[in-house]
């Protein structure tokens, strides 16, 4: 089904270098904080005796944080480079 010529040829929306570049700067912020709280908040769980089950669901997700961030920082750091 043809619209009249609309829908021919995809659409490449990208955002601009601005964007890009704030969203990076976020990103290694989140990253940053991420590891800080691991750190931090993993030592004060310890310190209390928290159980075992809870200290293994804390460090899985702050690794999904992490991966997270990882991935966003280096999926923006590639965009920045493509042409």
């Amino acid at each position: 089904m043809e619209f009249g010529g609309y829908m021919k040829g995809k659409a490449k929306s990208r955002p601009k270098q601005p964007k890009s570049s704030g969203t990076l700067v976020g990103m290694v912020i989140m990253l940053i904080c991420a590891i800080i709280l691991t750190v931090y908040g993993g030592g004060v769980l310890r310190e209390n005796g928290t159980p075992l089950a809870m200290l293994a669901i804390f460090y899985l997700f702050m690794a999904a944080w992490i991966a997270t961030a990882l991935y966003l920082v280096a999926y923006n750091l590639r965009k920045q480079n493509r042409p």
